[in-house]
Order: structure tokens, then C-alpha cells, then sequence
């Protein structure tokens, strides 16, 4: 083939064809370095055509030319090439030597455009850069987690396994790969896998289950496996090791149970001191009320009137204790009724009229007109609330005033505020003095240290709260919060009235003062009374005679009240009668009363009683007599 021919064939090919010598120095090139570049033939002629070609590549180019001359190879080599628009593009240049005998005189070749390759290699390269950083970070994981990853076929076989290098094996990877589940675990576990993977498959939902089993050279340990299906209709394990867990629960279990154990024997021995304290203030409430209704010198009222007084304040502290107990375990409950508010704070604030006539301070109280009428709440607790705040503010003012408002505030809260001009609580106390039994040092030291704790505690219970707002040394200010609905418009007394018919009443009471003093009571008012000292003599004498009412002890020899209650009430069944029966015990808890009220009995009447409670009780079944 002639160069003309040749060169006549290079303008239809493709892709770049050159001609140049043994130095580089272009002799020929064919139109499409033109159509890339935009050189044409006369500039690219020489070393034109180095001219758009990158400076840095054009080293590599020489190198190659050197070794194509002194040893006849092939040159190949990638360089960059302006294009005509200004943008690199890499080409690959290859040639063959054109020698004459042994001497090479020259080179012809091609330039093949191979931009879009590089820059698919070097996708296909940081790809394959993310793909091993991404292995490289899942095995770590995978060495971090505590769990096996298991894959299995549908039938069960392992198929492969992703584990870290530290964690233990049932068997060697050897001798389970490949193998059914049921043949690898023991039959009992084997078989608990094959059925969650049926329940996954059936659900297209994993499953999970739990099971023991002991490792080679290891005690038994725990496990949970979670088994979910794949689309192929494999399934995937992941199993978790779960032994210090299910040992942390089985503590956790073990110290609540003991929790509720020591709050059941602390709630046990408070109802125990409860009921061995009121068996004998109840003798002794009931001596002062029966002393009271004689004729007696001046100076003996007083001193009666002094034993009353310590009788309740003992009363008041074994209250203050129970209820303590009964919000910490959570099972004091309010009894929900319409009342009169504004009367209600009145009435227990006068209450300690004469307490603050003999300090010789002034108490005020004002209820403002939106503080007035029914409400429906606990008129107990919230009298509770009252005369712990009013007592202990009349309690260390020994000067000035205490004064007691109820309002309302704008967003419909009903607030009672009780201000003192006594000596204030100091700015670190504000918080503490609300626990129990804290009291403020270097003050005289007077009560439990209960009442603010359990004032708070009941009106958070009602959804409220209580707050001091104080000025160490110009008094304090309790503000109670107690969000109470609105109630009737007309709140109707509750106390019965008495018809005026003498009673026949049986009294089971085991406790010998207590019989005397109670039977009195009730003869003083006006009824015929019968005492038993036991259950069993209560139940007889209610099938041999007939009685208007019973007040029956709860814990008895011989047969205790809730027995003969059940068995007095079992009789009725068959003769149609109903004897009313008043539980009257020194048991005052929760649960008391209503086992009491379980056993058939009618009403529950916690020790020690007053006369009132007594007359009540005959009102609502008879009559008081007088």
C-alpha cells in the first residue's frame, strides 16, 4: 500500500491515526484529531501537536518513543488532550515502530478516546472502595454484637453463618454447615426452631422464642433466637446470648418481691401497734366522755378534760402514721362527696379558737364569695389538710396573728392559704420540712414532724399541691392548692336522726375494760345491753334470742367476729330476718374494713369510738334512747 493509499483509508477510520518519526514529529493525522481538538493538519504537523497535549503526561510519551527506538516495541501509554472545548480527555496512545533494516525512521498509531472508561473504572473503583469499607464496618459490627447470624434454607439446613471470632459454638461451623437444625441442637430446641420457622413462613412475620442450653466446657446459659423469612424462602437467625439478662431479671423480680414483702410486713406491724395502741385508748376516750356527762368539781373537769386531750392527741399520731403508710403504698383512696367548703374550713379552724385565746393570738379566717358553696371531694382529707396547716401555724406563733383564706384562683383552683406571724422557716428548709418526721432545727421541737408531709401528700393525691412562700423571721405562708368540682347547690346533712325505740344490743368484745366501758356507753344511752366475750358465745346467744343490733369485736377467742358474722348471716338465709351488725375494732385499715364489710357485717366502726360515732351508729339502725 502506497502512503497515499494509506492515508486515503486513516481520513475513514474511526478513531485518530498518525503518522510521525522516530523523534515524534507528526508527519500525518487523520481529520478526527481535528474534529476532537480543533487543530488542523498544517498545526498539528511537527510538534504541533504536542500543544494540546498536557505537559505533565508528555515526559511518559519520550520515554516510551526512547524505548520503541532502541529496542523496537511498541509504545503505550494514556495521556490527557485538550479538547476543543477546553476539557481534558484521556486517550490512549499506541504505536508500532516503522523501521528501515534495523533503525527505526518513525511511528505509526492510533489515539483511542477513553475518557468514558476512566471515569467507569473510577466509579467502579470508589464503589468497590465504599463495598469494602462497608465489609470492613459490618464485620466489625458483627465482631461488636452479642448476637449469631444464622442463615438457613427452607428446610431448616444451615446455609452460612456471620459471627464475631470470640463467640462460642454448639459445634464447629464444620459440622453444622450444610446440616438441618434438628440434627445440630437437641430435639427439644431443634424442634421449637423448625416450628417458629413453619410460623414465619405461614405469617411472613419472625417469630421468637427462648431456650437453655449448654455449651462445650460452659454451664447452661440462656438464649433468644428471632427467626424471620426471606424472599428466596430461607430464613434468617439471629440468636443473643441472653444469660446476664434473664440472671438481672430474676434479681429484679427477687428484690421487688422482697420490697413488697418488707412493705408488707412494715404495713403488718403498723396495723399491729395501731390495733394494740387503740384497744386501750379506746378505754380510755370512753372513761373521759362518761366523766364528762356527771356532775364533777371544777378542778376534776379540768383534769378530765386534760386526759381527753392527750387521749386524742395519741389518736391523732397513730392516724398520722397509718395514713403516712397508706400514701406511701399507694393504697389510700378518697371517698368522693359533696360538702361544704367554706363551711367546712370555717368549722377547722375554730376548732383551735381556744388554743389561740390562751396564746393570746388572733385567728382570722375569710372565705371570699367565689370560695363559697358545695363541692365534691374528700371533706375528710381536706380537713386534714386544714388543721395540719392551722395547728402547726397556731402551734409557733406565740405573737401576732394567724390568718386563713380560701379563694379562688383565675384559672378556677380553689386556694387555701394559711399565713402565720410566727418566727418562719429558714430558706434551706423549704423543701425538707415537707418530708416526714423533719423538723426545723434550733426550733422547740413540738409534734411528729408528720403533718406538713402528709398535707402535701393529700392534695398532690387530689391533684393538687401545697407550697411555702416564706420570709424567715416575718412568718410563713402555706398556700394549698385543691382543684375540687363544683358540687349540689344544697349539701344535705348526712347525720341520721334518732326515732327514739329502745335497743336491745349484744356487745362481743374480748377486752375486758373495753366491754365495760362501751356497755356503759351504750346503757347511758338509753339501751339494753348484753356483753359476750367471745364468737362463738355472740353467735349462740343471736340464735336463742332476739336482738336490734350487734356491735361485734373482729379479733375474739374462740371464734372470731367475721366467722360468727358469716355463720349469723348463713342462719338468715333460712329464717328470713336481717340483724344489723356494727364491726368494732381496733383494726383501722383499709383492708379491715373492708373485710368487715366481706363478712356480712353492716358497718365498721374503728376504735376508739366517741359517743357521737356510738349514737350514730344506734340512729341510722334504731334509736338513740333520749
Amino acid at each position: 500500500m502506497t502512503p497515499g493509499d494509506f492515508r486515503s483509508v486513516a481520513q475513514r477510520i474511526p478513531v485518530t491515526v498518525w503518522e510521525s518519526d522516530a523523534r515524534l514529529g507528526c508527519t500525518f493525522i487523520n481529520s478526527r484529531w481535528g474534529e476532537l481538538t480543533g487543530q488542523s493538519l498544517e498545526q498539528a504537523l511537527g510538534a504541533g501537536w504536542r500543544a494540546v497535549m498536557h505537559l505533565d503526561d508528555q515526559p511518559l510519551l519520550d520515554g516510551a518513543a526512547r524505548d520503541a527506538v532502541a529496542h523496537g516495541v511498541p509504545i503505550d501509554v494514556e495521556l490527557r488532550v485538550t479538547d476543543r472545548a477546553g476539557a481534558l480527555r484521556w486517550m490512549r496512545l499506541v504505536a508500532t515502530p516503522d523501521t528501515r533494516g534495523e533503525a527505526v525512521v518513525g511511528f505509526v498509531g492510533l489515539l483511542i478516546d477513553i475518557t468514558a472508561a476512566r471515569q467507569a473504572s473510577a466509579e467502579l473503583e470508589e464503589r468497590e472502595g465504599r463495598l469494602r469499607l462497608l465489609e470492613a464496618r459490618n464485620q466489625a459490627l458483627l465482631e461488636s454484637l452479642p448476637d449469631l447470624l444464622f442463615q438457613f434454607d427452607a428446610d431448616g439446613r444451615f446455609v452460612d453463618y456471620q459471627a464475631g471470632s470470640s463467640r462460642s459454638f454448639f459445634l464447629p461451623p464444620e459440622e453444622f454447615l450444610g446440616r438441618s437444625i434438628s440434627d445440630v441442637l437437641p430435639p427439644q430446641i431443634g424442634d421449637a426452631a423448625l416450628a417458629a420457622m413453619k410460623r414465619a413462613r405461614e405469617s411472613g412475620e419472625g417469630q421468637r422464642h427462648e431456650y437453655e442450653l449448654e455449651l462445650p466446657g460452659a454451664a447452661r446459659r440462656d438464649f433468644e433466637a428471632r427467626i424471620s423469612p426471606m424472599k428466596s424462602g430461607g430464613f434468617l437467625g439471629l440468636v443473643r446470648d441472653v444469660t446476664e439478662l434473664k440472671r438481672a431479671e430474676r434479681q429484679l423480680i427477687a428484690a421487688r418481691e422482697q420490697a413488697v414483702a418488707a412493705s408488707s410486713s412494715k404495713s403488718q406491724f403498723l396495723a399491729n401497734v395501731s390495733h394494740e395502741i387503740r384497744t386501750p385508748l379506746n378505754g380510755i376516750i370512753l372513761v373521759t366522755q362518761l366523766l364528762r356527762s356527771l356532775s364533777l368539781p371544777a378542778d376534776v373537769k379540768d383534769y378530765v378534760g386534760v386526759l381527753e386531750n392527750a387521749g386524742e392527741s395519741l389518736l391523732a399520731l397513730v392516724n398520722q402514721v397509718l395514713d403516712l403508710s397508706k400514701i406511701e403504698a399507694e393504697r389510700l383512696e378518697l371517698d368522693l362527696a359533696p360538702f361544704d367548703l367554706g363551711a367546712l374550713v370555717r368549722q377547722a379552724t375554730r376548732g383551735f379558737d381556744a388554743e389561740a385565746t390562751t396564746k393570746g393570738i388572733e385567728l382570722i379566717v375569710e372565705v371570699s364569695a367565689p370560695g363559697e358553696g358545695s363541692v365534691v371531694g374528700d371533706a375528710g382529707r381536706v380537713r386534714q389538710i386544714v388543721t395540719n396547716l392551722v395547728g402547726n401555724a397556731v402551734k409557733f406563733t406565740n405573737a401576732g396573728a394567724v390568718t386563713v383564706t380560701l379563694g379562688v384562683s383565675p384559672d378556677g383552683v380553689f386556694v387555701l392559704t394559711v399565713r402565720d406571724t410566727g418566727p418562719g422557716v429558714p430558706p434551706g428548709w423549704h423543701d425538707s420540712i415537707f418530708e416526714p418526721f423533719v423538723q426545723v432545727s434550733g426550733q422547740r421541737r413540738q409534734g411528729t414532724g408528720l403533718g406538713l408531709s402528709i398535707a402535701r401528700r393529700l392534695a398532690r393525691l387530689m391533684g393538687g399541691d401545697l407550697q411555702l412562700v416564706d420570709a424567715a423571721g416575718q412568718g410563713s405562708q402555706f398556700e394549698a392548692r385543691l382543684p375540687l368540682a363544683r358540687g349540689a347547690a344544697n349539701v344535705v346533712s348526712r347525720r341520721p336522726v334518732a326515732t327514739g325505740r329502745r335497743l336491745k344490743v349484744l356487745l362481743a368484745e374480748d377486752n375486758e375494760i373495753n366491754a365495760r366501758l362501751t356497755g356503759a356507753m351504750l346503757s347511758w344511752l338509753g339501751h339494753d345491753v348484753e356483753t359476750v366475750r367471745d364468737g362463738r358465745s355472740a353467735l349462740e346467744l343471736t340464735m336463742s334470742r332476739r336482738f336490734d343490733l350487734v356491735f361485734m369485736d373482729v379479733e375474739m377467742p374462740l371464734l372470731d367476729g367475721l366467722e360468727a358474722t358469716r355463720r349469723i348471716r348463713a342462719e338468715e338465709q333460712t329464717s328470713g330476718r336481717h340483724l344489723p351488725i356494727i364491726a368494732l375494732t381496733a383494726n383501722a385499715m383499709k383492708a379491715d374494713e373492708l373485710a368487715c364489710l366481706s363478712a356480712g357485717m353492716d358497718a365498721y366502726l374503728p376504735k376508739p369510738v366517741s359517743v357521737e360515732a356510738l349514737s350514730d351508729m344506734l340512729a341510722w339502725f334504731g334509736s338513740t334512747g333520749r
